[in-house]
């Protein structure tokens, strides 16, 4: 009732102010004799009397259903249980320690859950052991933006404290559906959608650093999937605009250079040379942290002929990270076999219930390890400063100088110019989210 009480207060001011534009106009049109005042009267009530009775309508039509949609997805959840036999497991293992998560994501598989108003992955772990009473300390640092291999390596080092990080996520998420927005032409800015799957920041966020916080804890569990974005970047393309045809029927030079780059063994020699450098720096902050890392699923709209030089990379991406995984004593998570199941019908980010299956798994996994993770052979770094977003943004800022021009003789060279500045472009945006998540965490007063 309350929701009709607003759309009718709402559509009877819509209703006036057009009634009165309206009328005015036909004032006009009378001084000169076109129209007659009283039938163009009764016919402006009787539209817009029509018009605000069928917005009513769309409004509450679609209020019930996502009303129904929300109670039908809240009611699935329900059925999938997690598993709490694993979740008592990992309490009894720390008994009266403190758990401590830092999630090192991208969005691929971790972050967004399609209905906001459910937990995602990390936070149904998070949930179910405080439920069981264990003491959990969660940095959360998937991004949809700040989420590369690069970021984390910056990241670590610059020792962001949590509010700085959610001051970045937030401003990230912002300009990731703002993206969006001009992806699809959208005509309204879809930014502020962000603000829903930002984290907000709470007090002592601003007294909690990342590296420091690896560093003090006992055997800290890093929840790692990154390297998806890197390789999308990589090919210059993302599964949601991978077109092999123009609508002439031409070869589009973004398909034949990530094709091109798809084809070279450069391209994942690099992106693995820099997963192995966040191995690294983890280990150094702290031998004994825990690492889970996530493979990387083969999206739904990844499919087709035209589409095999993309799946062939993933899967040749997904062996050698494992085995770098394993050079590494790091704990590989395939998501090859339940991709489907964490995707369904879902384009490229997994669904809400693959939201609470990948949870699921995760618990199950940290459950069943014995603690014989063997202590990298790493000389802890005592040299750890709080250096904070300016650092963060200086040394963004420092890699739009060094992002090289590719020239290959099978492709336009005017396209190999624009995929270079579009890459800076996106260094510079992300230099320029930094300084102002800088001010932004400046304005937050306790």
């Amino acid at each position: 009732m309350l929701f009709l009480l607003i759309n009718n207060i709402f559509f009877d001011i819509i209703f006036s102010i057009f009634l009165n534009i309206y009328m005015k106009g036909c004032i006009i049109l009378q001084k000169i004799n076109y129209i007659n005042k009283d039938f163009l009267k009764k016919c402006a009530k009787k539209t817009l009397k029509v018009t605000r009775n069928t917005l009513i309508g769309i409004a509450t039509i679609s209020a019930v259903t996502i009303g129904g949609y929300s109670a039908y997805i809240h009611n699935s959840l329900k059925k999938i249980e997690i598993d709490q036999e694993a979740v008592n497991s990992i309490v009894k293992k720390y008994e009266d320690e403190e758990i401590t998560f830092i999630c090192l994501n991208d969005s691929q598989a971790i972050n967004i859950n399609p209905c906001f108003w459910e937990p995602n992955a990390i936070e149904y772990i998070e949930n179910s052991l405080v439920e069981q009473g264990a003491n959990v300390q969660f940095i959360n640092a998937s991004s949809l933006k700040f989420n590369k291999t690069n970021h984390i390596d910056k990241m670590l080092d610059s020792n962001l404290s949590y509010e700085e990080i959610k001051n970045l996520n937030l401003l990230g998420a912002k300009a990731a559906f703002s993206k969006i927005s001009s992806d699809f032409h959208i005509p309204i800015d879809c930014g502020f959608i962000g603000s829903v799957f930002a984290e907000p920041v709470k007090e002592g966020d601003d007294s909690l650093y990342i590296s420091s916080t690896i560093q003090n804890s006992n055997n800290p569990i890093i929840l790692y999937t990154c390297g998806g974005n890197d390789l999308m970047r990589a090919l210059n393309n993302n599964p949601l605009s991978i077109k092999k045809y123009d609508k002439k029927g031409n070869i589009t030079d973004n398909y034949l250079y990530s094709v091109y780059k798809a084809n070279q063994e450069a391209t994942l020699d690099n992106i693995l040379i820099n997963v192995e450098n966040n191995f690294k720096n983890i280990y150094e902050i702290n031998p004994s942290s825990q690492i889970y890392a996530l493979s990387f699923y083969i999206p739904n709209n990844i499919n087709g002929e035209d589409m095999e030089p993309f799946v062939k990379i993933i899967n040749d991406y997904n062996k050698r990270f494992e085995e770098l995984c394993n050079k590494y004593n790091v704990h590989y998570i395939s998501t090859t076999d339940l991709a489907k199941v964490y995707i369904e019908t879902a384009n490229f980010h997994i669904s809400e219930k693959g939201h609470k299956i990948l949870a699921n798994l995760l618990i199950n996994e940290i459950a069943k390890n014995d603690f014989n993770f063997v202590e990298m052979d790493y000389q802890k770094n005592s040299d750890i400063k709080n250096k904070g977003l300016s650092e963060f943004a200086n040394s963004l800022n420092e890699d739009i100088a060094l992002v090289p021009y590719e020239d290959y003789d099978e492709l336009n060279s005017t396209y190999l110019y624009e995929v270079q500045q579009t890459i800076k472009g996106e260094f510079a945006e992300e230099r320029d989210l930094a300084n102002q998540a800088k001010e932004l965490t400046k304005k937050y007063q306790y």
